[in-house]
This record gives structure tokens, sequence and C-alpha cells, in this order.
């Protein structure tokens, strides 16, 4: 099991009000909800981020290539 912290923490109530309505959880579970959801947030960002420098011809591939291959895939699935 993840080691648990206590915290104590000051939050404006009414974000916390709001955000409790939207999970229909407490105040623990709805903390726990935002804090995965900001993890899952970063990482795609970094993903996204990454994305524009991946090295393809590292693996053999090229971009004119992956282009003919999806070409061919769509007119096969068009037939």
């Amino acid at each position: 099991m993840t080691e648990m912290r206590k915290i104590t923490i000051f939050l404006p109530s009414d974000l916390l009000e709001d955000c409790q309505r939207i999970t229909g959880k407490g105040v623990s579970e709805t903390l726990r909800i935002a804090l995965r959801d900001l993890v899952h947030h970063h990482a795609r960002y970094q993903l996204m981020a990454a994305m524009g420098h991946l090295d393809l011809e590292a693996d053999g591939l090229t971009l004119e290539a992956l282009r003919d291959e999806g070409g061919s895939d769509q007119a096969h699935h068009a037939a």
C-alpha cells in the first residue's frame, strides 16, 4: 500500500464545495482525484511536447514511408 500523509490545507470553501459537487465524494477523495488529474495532465503535456521530437528514422522509418502505408491502408478500407 502507498504511504499516506496527513496534511492541513487551507482552501477557499466555495472551491472545495464546487469540487465535491462534481465528484460526489468527500474531502479526502475529492483531493485525491484532483491530484491524480494533475499528474495525468502533466504526463499528457510531456507526451504532447515530445511528439514532434521523435526520431522515426532511427527505427528505419521515414515520414514518406509512413504516409505511403497510411494511403494504401485507406485504399484497402475503402474497398
